[in-house]
């Protein structure tokens, strides 16, 4: 069987995906390195910080499985190749199931310190760059969910 081939529309997401996440990543490493000592929000920045390094290894991981193996091998064994690809696929799938765990468990520390902490006493760049962060990612869990409900209720009764 032929190999799906990837198109246009995966680099493309892919890309936006990298620089996105890039972004955010830098930007909490720059919170972090503004963070001026206050003991208050150490947690917090702490938090920023390992967010932003866990944030550009995704991307690498991202661009490594998009740029550098066919398509289809994360999601398919691959018949006639060597077991030297499927060992990177094995290694690659591995390593972003457990960035992945690593994330959301931190992501639910990062909530505990973030909404624990009296804001008022704490850094506010360190305080609001965590708090928006957890925000906009509740937001587009809810975007995430709401489509996926509409999508499921769209099949079953309009197709």
């Amino acid at each position: 069987p032929k190999m799906a081939e990837r198109t246009k529309f995966d680099y493309i997401r892919t890309g936006v995906q990298a620089f996105v996440s890039t972004c955010l990543g830098i930007w909490f490493i720059i919170a972090y390195a503004l963070y001026n000592g206050n003991p208050c929000a150490r947690p917090v920045a702490v938090f920023l910080l390992v967010s932003g390094i866990c944030q550009l290894v995704l991307t690498i991981f991202t661009l490594y499985s998009t740029c550098c193996l066919p398509a289809g091998t994360m999601t398919k064994a691959m018949p006639g190749q060597g077991g030297g690809a499927q060992t990177r696929v094995c290694l690659l799938a591995c390593c972003i199931l457990i960035l992945a765990l690593f994330m959301i468990a931190w992501w639910i520390v990062g909530q505990v310190w973030t909404f624990g902490i009296n804001e008022a006493a704490c850094d506010t760049v360190i305080y609001n760059t965590s708090f928006w962060y957890l925000i906009c990612t509740y937001i587009l869990m809810g975007l995430g969910i709401i489509s996926a409900i509409g999508m499921r209720i769209y099949a079953s009764c309009c197709l």
